[in-house]
């Protein structure tokens, strides 16, 4: 594997890389979750498409909204949790409950 060294630059040039701080104004769960939480949904769905969409859900007693970050426990203990960002909580056509997730590799 090659490396390159980095140039040298002017401090005021570099660009600020965003960290946890900058990150929208949103709880960061602290709850790993994973297949086997019991999940309940909290309001009434919004129906569209054959879909219904929630605005809240508890998984194991924490409430969860779209815009809330999470961690997600993989199937190997070996692999790093991941990252991901709830997009929106939905139950399919055959009442299976989800949650549309942005991934943070």
């Amino acid at each position: 594997m090659a490396i390159q060294d980095a140039d040298d630059s002017d401090p005021e040039e570099e660009e600020e890389v965003p960290g946890v701080q900058d990150l929208p104004n949103q709880p960061i769960k602290r709850e790993i979750l994973d297949l086997k939480r019991e999940v309940t949904w909290v309001g009434d769905p919004l129906t569209e498409n054959r879909r219904a969409y929630y605005s809240e859900a508890l998984v194991d007693g924490q409430e969860i909204h779209p815009g809330d970050y999470v961690l997600i426990k993989p199937d190997k203990p070996s692999q790093p949790l991941y990252v991901a960002r709830v997009m929106y909580l939905f139950q399919s056509m055959l009442g299976v409950k989800m949650f549309h997730l942005q991934w943070f590799m």
